[in-house]
Order: structure tokens, then C-alpha cells, then sequence
């Protein structure tokens, strides 16, 4: 709020860069402005290495979740440190899901895969690959995704509840049924496997 009033005493004149992007952060975690509303007060900042790679990263995802993917992209190859960590490597595959550019998004998250030991990458990365897939209905692709994260962690209720929705669109009713009955037995407070079940 003060920030706001700032910005108003200002007459139209904007903040300093680190104020405007201490706003836009306010404004995104308290859901009071939408992203586009906050996107529009932060793109004409000229980004460059002298931004944190929280505040570069900030504003990607403002810029895609705004519908600006070409440009969260863009700057996510030029300042977003992508290539530095897993992490940066997992946000910009994460990014190309969000944009719709599910061929190359498949081949980031494979390529993750394939060449990290960290568990946890490997389960998220499998669990991108079969939302794409499952977002392009081929289910069969999306299945041996959530397949291959209950072989490194069978107790993963989530990718229980996917397969479930797999078979569900598959007309598998009793085979999802079955799945989410399991998964209700483990945690009988999970409210999404209460509604798939109708328990609700």
C-alpha cells in the first residue's frame, strides 16, 4: 500500500527498479493485482546481469504467466542462468511446458533425466513429461512416466492419482477406481482422491 501511494505521489513517474519489483512481488503474493496487471508495471525494466537471478527469474515467470512467453523465454536464455544449475535447467524446460513448446520441453526434461542421479529431479522431470503427454492425450506415453516415478517411489500417492485419471479417460473405470480406493486408504484426507471417488 505504501508503495502504491508512492508511486501515485510520484505523479506517473516510476519507481526505482528495485522498488518496482519489490511492489510487483507484493502485488503477485497477495493476488491483489493479476499477473498481465503486473507485467505491464515491470516490462519496461532493462534487465541485465546486475539483477539478482531471483529478480530475472521473477520476472519470467510474471512474463509467462501473463501469456508473454516468447519474451519470458528470451530473457530466460539471456539472464536467466538456465545452463548453470539442474534448477536453471528444470525452470527453462518448465517454461517451454507453460509456453506449449511440448517438443522441446520433452527433450529438456529427458535430457535432465538422463544425466542427474537426484531423485527428486528425476521424479519431477518424469512427472512434467507424462502432464505433457497426458495434455496431448497420449496416454500410453504419460502412463510409463508415472510408471517410472512409482519404480523410484512407490509410495508417491500423486502419481497414483495420475495413472487413476489415465485409465479414467481411457474408459478403465474399475482400474482407476481401484487406484484412487488405494490412495484414499494411505490418506483418507487427500480431498482430490475424495472427489474423483465421490466421496464429496
Amino acid at each position: 500500500k505504501d508503495l502504491n501511494r508512492a508511486r501515485a505521489l510520484f505523479y506517473g513517474k516510476d519507481l526505482n527498479p528495485e522498488d518496482t519489483l519489490i511492489l510487483a512481488k507484493s502485488l503477485f503474493l497477495t493476488g491483489y493485482y493479476s499477473p498481465s496487471d503486473i507485467f505491464s508495471m515491470i516490462n519496461g525494466l532493462k534487465l541485465n546481469h546486475d539483477f539478482s537471478i531471483e529478480d530475472v527469474r521473477f520476472y519470467i515467470v510474471i512474463a509467462t504467466l501473463s501469456g508473454n512467453h516468447q519474451e519470458g523465454l528470451e530473457v530466460s536464455s539471456k539472464l536467466g542462468s538456465i545452463d548453470d544449475t539442474v534448477q536453471g535447467r528444470m525452470f527453462y524446460a518448465s517454461l517451454l511446458k507453460d509456453a506449449g513448446k511440448y517438443t522441446e520441453s520433452i527433450m529438456a526434461f529427458r535430457d535432465i533425466i538422463s544425466s542427474t542421479s537426484d531423485l527428486s529431479v528425476k521424479k519431477l522431470s518424469h512427472r512434467n513429461l507424462g502432464q505433457i503427454y497426458f495434455k496431448q492425450r497420449l496416454y500410453r506415453e504419460s502412463i510409463e512416466q508415472f510408471d517410472s516415478i512409482l519404480v523410484l517411489d512407490n509410495s508417491d500417492l500423486n502419481s497414483k492419482i495420475w495413472l487413476g485419471r489415465h485409465y479414467s479417460a481411457m474408459g478403465q473405470a474399475d482400474k482407476a477406481k481401484a487406484l484412487w480406493s488405494e490412495v484414499h486408504m494411505s490418506n483418507r484426507s487427500n480431498e482430490e482422491v475424495k472427489k474423483l471417488l465421490g466421496l464429496m
